[in-house]
């Protein structure tokens, strides 16, 4: 029984960089109308070689399920009427398994990177806030001179750096 339908094997092949062959590696693959059908093995494959290849929106959509989740933990989902608790309970049974399939396709290396970054982007976004206040506060206390000396040398480099918030990644 096929799982996945390619309507364009070339294509896939070239872009994620797969032999055909890889494709065809199963004795459960078949051509209909031009399009190659393969079982769960092979769609498996595919999967894993695409998120390894660009895990970036990957981890983003975990993060934001994550996210979503801890929220609904505390405050429940109003659209559908569940509690806190339920929300819990639905989360761990469906939701975190997938967010931990989707990391396991990405690749330990992949989603370490990502941590990484989601904490170091935390970090310039604190730093940037500290520096702003410092900034201000020369300011106000009548060096201005300063201050614009220190919004130049650290601004568009900081300002470049925070331009995704951390919290939304």
């Amino acid at each position: 029984m096929a799982t996945l339908r390619i309507a364009q094997p070339g294509r896939l092949t070239a872009q994620l960089g797969l032999e055909m062959d890889k494709l065809r590696d199963h004795p459960a693959v078949f051509e209909e109308d031009g399009a190659l059908m393969v079982p769960w093995p092979i769609t498996e494959l595919i999967v894993t070689t695409a998120a390894k290849r660009d895990p970036g929106p990957i981890l983003e959509e975990v993060e934001e399920d994550e996210r979503r989740a801890r929220y609904q933990a505390i405050h429940g989902n109003y659209q559908y009427g569940y509690s806190p608790e339920h929300c819990v309970i639905f989360d761990l049974e469906y939701n975190k398994p997938r967010r931990d399939i989707l990391r396991d396709w990405c690749g330990v290396e992949a989603v370490e990177r990502y941590d990484e970054l989601t904490e170091l982007r935390k970090e310039v976004k604190r730093l940037g806030d500290l520096m702003e206040t410092a900034i201000d506060v020369l300011r106000s206390a009548g060096h201005a001179s300063e201050a614009a000396r220190l919004q130049r040398e650290f601004g568009t480099p900081v300002e470049m750096l925070r331009a995704k918030d951390p919290t939304a990644l």
